[in-house]
């Protein structure tokens, strides 16, 4: 099981990323320790879960192979899955290596063709493992659709997961994900700064920004195409349920002060970018998919380099 070193252009990516948030890697170097010790700068803090995302996807994918290159994110120089009970091929092949070498089986015949197939199987086994992986993620972003669907116009405390042009994506505090266009961003004309990554209102001067803390509301939820639609908004709109969650405030008559929408709406698919690694133990921006459709009603952010 191999987990190579982030490539020169990832690690730069996040150095930039994490340097918004005041953090650094010592010494400029991508080191597991490195690694180490910005999670530790991050801890306790409102941006530890971002700065977590941030540096699991900026490494490489942990995959199998015949030849061994190390594991970067649990800082081993040798490292294999070895499981009891066996839940993985790759473990099962292992197991079967062990016991024939254990036997004094391990050799001529038996040795060449194990040196011969083991390249395909590494092959093999990693695309099976990266199939049920997206598998995973994407039931998991179903039912977290299913989930905000049942909450249609209820407000939550969130934080910036992510910007693009479009607008920004941001995360419950229970892990959901959703996006929130650049139209919903308030009463001002939002400028997007590509290279800082924010969005700066033009004449209010308010800004977003990764691991910002925001509130919003459930605007529109489509399960079948895993989207959901937030919209900023404010705690005093709200009241305070049972269950923790806020609720529309009623108005005078009864009726919601701000009724779930029934309009045909944009959405943003959640990304499927994500690494997975074995560096999970360092511890997973929503990014691409299909892009929101444009709304008429307020102007689209402009990009301006900074």
């Amino acid at each position: 099981r191999i987990h190579q070193d982030p490539s020169p252009s990832s690690f730069q990516e996040v150095s930039t990323k994490i340097a918004r948030l005041g953090l650094a890697f010592p010494g400029n170097e991508p080191t597991p320790q490195n690694y180490q010790a910005v999670l530790k700068q991050a801890r306790g803090t409102p941006q530890e879960s971002f700065v977590n995302q941030a540096l699991l996807r900026s490494l490489q994918q942990a995959k199998y192979s015949h030849e061994n290159l190390g594991h970067f994110g649990l800082a081993f120089d040798e490292y294999l899955h070895f499981t009891s009970p066996i839940r993985r091929y790759p473990d099962l092949q292992v197991h079967r290596a062990l016991r024939a070498s254990l036997e004094g089986k391990m050799r001529g015949a038996l040795k060449e063709q194990l040196e011969t197939k083991l390249p395909e199987m590494g092959t093999h086994t990693s695309e099976r493992e990266r199939a049920a992986t997206e598998a995973e993620r994407d039931l998991t972003k179903y039912y977290q659709a299913k989930w905000a669907q049942a909450r249609l116009g209820q407000g939550f405390y969130a934080s910036v997961s992510g910007i693009i042009a479009r607008g920004m994506f941001v995360a419950l505090q229970n892990g959901v994900e959703g996006f929130v266009h650049v139209s919903e961003l308030g009463d001002d004309y939002f400028i997007y700064l590509e290279e800082a990554q924010m969005f700066r209102g033009r004449s209010s001067g308010r800004s977003f920004r990764f691991g910002d803390e925001v509130f919003v509301r459930i605007e529109q939820v489509n399960p079948l195409a895993r989207q959901i639609d937030l919209a900023l908004d404010a705690p005093e709109n709200f009241d305070m349920a049972d269950d923790n969650n806020f609720r529309p405030r009623a108005r005078r008559g009864g009726r919601d002060e701000r009724p779930a929408r029934t309009d045909g709406g944009r959405g943003a698919q959640p990304s499927s970018s994500a690494k997975p690694t074995d560096g999970n133990q360092l511890a997973g921006n929503a990014g691409g998919g299909k892009p929101p459709q444009d709304r008429s009603r307020a102007p689209e952010a402009r990009t301006t380099p900074v």
